[in-house]
């Protein structure tokens, strides 16, 4: 399978580990630039089955070429669709939604874009914090967002789900500072096997889980194609993507 890959979304780290990963396993890939109109340059055009590494400008050059399996992106990577199916397993299941511009915050609130759009982080943001983001960009007024009080998270972790079964992942964060090691708790694992057996967003995808001191919580759903790996065994993830899709 040939893999495109949009190579602004992804952090120097990450993109050298993703082609040191396709450069071992002999897999042939294109490195691109990507236009809001979804014109890539240089020009792909190659045949069979291809995969792309990117966010929505990525999905949207290969469903305008007809590339399968293409892109995981769909309307289910939005926290008003998450909050429809598993709401009590979400660890923000107190969040209201509103468009960015008629936000205003009291105190410190976690707020992110309703979808996986790469517009901004998500993130605890202080009143001061948030106008700062809001006005970077006039057009974030009309963003909608999700705005959640703050939770005590004791630990976070990214998990990479391929065909309904874990296939790697990463903790990234422990006690609120940065926390990188591949060794995934089994208790993560099992408890998201459990909630994809509920409902999953795509047939691939990244999530994102707390441990709280009620239990684990998911923090988000991500798109599978454009994520960051952290500690993430990219091998794994890629012949994970090989065996299924290509």
């Amino acid at each position: 399978m040939h893999w495109v890959v949009h190579a602004s979304v992804f952090s120097d780290v990450n993109l050298h580990r993703l082609l040191k990963v396709l450069e071992r396993a002999e897999l042939p890939y294109t490195t691109v630039s990507i236009n809001e109109a979804g014109q890539a340059s240089p020009n792909p055009n190659p045949e069979g089955s291809v995969y792309v590494c990117g966010a929505q400008r990525a999905a949207l050059l290969s469903q305008l070429r007809g590339w399968k399996p293409g892109s995981f992106l769909n309307e289910n990577f939005s926290v008003d669709v998450w909050q429809q199916h598993i709401r009590k397993e979400l660890l923000n299941d107190a969040a209201y939604i509103a468009l960015m511009g008629s936000v205003t915050l009291e105190a410190p609130m976690f707020v992110r874009p309703l979808i996986d759009s790469k517009l901004f982080d998500g993130q605890l943001f202080t009143p001061n914090e948030f106008e700062s983001c809001r006005n970077q960009n006039a057009s974030f007024a009309d963003v909608r967002v999700s705005v959640s009080p703050p939770k005590s998270i004791l630990r976070e972790y990214r998990l990479f789900v391929v065909a309904g079964l874990v296939v790697t992942g990463s903790l990234y964060r422990q006690g609120g500072e940065v926390a990188l090691s591949g060794d995934v708790d089994p208790e993560v694992i099992t408890y998201v096997e459990r909630v994809i057996k509920q409902w999953s967003p795509a047939e691939a995808f990244v999530v994102d889980v707390a441990l709280t001191d009620n239990g684990y919580k998911v923090i988000e759903f991500n798109n599978i194609n454009s994520s960051g790996f952290y500690e993430s065994d990219v091998a794994r993830y890629v012949d994970a993507i090989e065996r299924n899709f290509g």
